[in-house]
This record gives C-alpha cells, structure tokens and sequence, in this order.
C-alpha cells in the first residue's frame, strides 16, 4: 500500500511573527496520522485580507505541487490560512475538492476537523461564515476607535504631514502615552499649495517636482531608516537615511489622508461662512 503523501501550509502576516509554532503542530499531526510529508509551504509576513492564498508567493508554489497529482492531504491549524472571506475558503475547499484532496484544519474549538465527508464540508462551510462575520465586527469596532481618537484629535498612527503630535501627559489603559495633533501652519501651507496644484490638473508626479524645486522639505527628511533588500530577515536591514524627497507617492499620501482631508473640509468651510 503506498503512501498518504501530505502537504503542509502555514502564514504569519507580519515579521514579528514566527510560523515555527504551525510547522511544529502540523508535523506532529502528521506524525498521529501517519501521512508521509512531501512538502512545506509557509508564508511570512503576508497578509490573509490582502492576499487570497494562491495568490501568496508560497500559495502558489503549493499550487504547482498540488499540480503533481500525488498529494491526497493538505494540513493547516487554522482555517484562516485557507482565507479571509467567506468565498476566498468556499472557492480553495473547492479547488482542493476537485484534485481529491483532504483538508484538515487542525484548531477547531479544541478538536480536528476534515473535509473528508459531507458533514465535515458542511461544518467548514458554515464556519467560514461566521469567521468572516467576525473578522467583519473587529474591523468595525477598530474603525470605530479610531474614528473616535480622530475626534477628540488624537494621534492614529504616524504622525501625518500638516500637523504636530503633542504629548498630553495622559496613558492609555496600556500604558502607551496619547499624544494630540496640533496645526503645523509651516506644513498646511503646503498642502493647500498642493490642493490648488490638482485643482489647476496637475498631477501628483508634477507636484512633486515642483515641492522639490522650491526646497519643501518632507515629514521624514533626515529621518533614519531601516531599509530591506531582498529579504524580510531583521538582521537583513540596511540603516540609512531618508532622501527627503517628494514623490507621486508621498503627495498623494498626504492629500488623502483622513486628518488632512477633514482639515481640508473646515477650511472650506470657514472660506464659505
């Protein structure tokens, strides 16, 4: 009797994580079953929303072996590394279906669950539902948040291009000092010189050149930073410093941003009253 040849897949989406941990369960799953390994595939840092999973640099290199025609299980520990949404895990379950080929995700309320039977894909299913109803919920109470710090002018993130962050003196539950965003009237200048720039068509590239021509500096010129090539390994990182050059980027950044745009707002207002 040959064989069961398994394959297994993991993903963190940042480089502050390891996926050392799923490697280690899925070897030992395999170990209780009996499947033989014929490969590995592990994504790092790379995002589940952003990225369906054959469409992940690993995903499809595990597609391409799938392709082999000899692998009968796939293993992963969570049924978010099928996929974020609803029809992103309905979709993959079906091409892994079509080749024959079982999933078992390993943490399932503290037991093991297969597509091996109509009840194990109805579960799954249904599963992949409610995953993504959750998923759903957090973005909006995150959202939520933010759009309340937003309010009260609070700093959300980087400190964006227009404004100063000020400490306030005040913590967070977790112990991380809030900080409230105060009009830097050097910097809004410009931002209402680009605004009259893209009223009058030009682009975000033309923009550029002419912050660059004048000497505006950036938010970030002198800053000093970590720079990958090639790698996503922390010990990979090149120190340098920024150039403090506008780009198409980077103008485009800074009129879109959220604080600016409701900044901008008020001051259309005050023109109007």
């Amino acid at each position: 009797m040959s064989p069961q040849l398994a394959v297994i897949y993991g993903r963190v989406s940042t480089d502050r994580q390891s996926t050392t941990v799923q490697r280690n369960m899925c070897r030992e799953y395999l170990k209780y079953k009996t499947y033989t390994l014929a490969a590995e595939f592990y994504d790092d840092a790379v995002s589940g929303r952003r990225f369906n999973l054959m469409d992940r640099p690993q995903g499809k290199l595990l597609r391409q072996r799938i392709a082999e025609g000899d692998i009968q299980h796939l293993i992963v520990t969570r049924m978010s590394r099928l996929g974020r949404t609803t029809i992103d895990v309905l979709n993959n379950l079906k091409f892994f279906d079509s080749r024959g080929i079982v999933v078992h995700i390993m943490e399932v309320g503290g037991e093991s669950l297969t597509t091996q039977g109509m009840w194990g894909r109805f579960t799954l299913r249904l599963m992949a539902s409610i995953a993504e109803l959750q998923g759903d919920m957090i973005q909006e109470q995150i959202q939520d948040h933010l759009d309340d710090k937003r309010s009260r002018g609070e700093l959300c993130g980087t400190e964006p291009y227009g404004f100063t962050a000020e400490p306030t003196g005040e913590i967070t539950p977790k112990g991380v000092p809030i900080r409230r965003l105060i009009d830097n009237p050097a910097e809004q200048q410009w931002i209402l010189h680009m605004v009259r720039l893209r009223q009058a068509g030009h682009g975000y590239h033309t923009i550029a050149k002419d912050l660059n021509a004048r000497g505006v500096p950036t938010k970030r010129r002198g800053d000093v930073l970590k720079v990958l090539h090639g790698s996503k390994r922390k010990e990979d990182t090149v120190t340098q410093l920024s150039s403090g050059q506008w780009q198409a980027g980077n103008v485009a950044k800074v009129l879109k941003n959220q604080t600016t745009q409701t900044w901008l707002a008020s001051q259309a207002k005050q023109q109007a009253a």
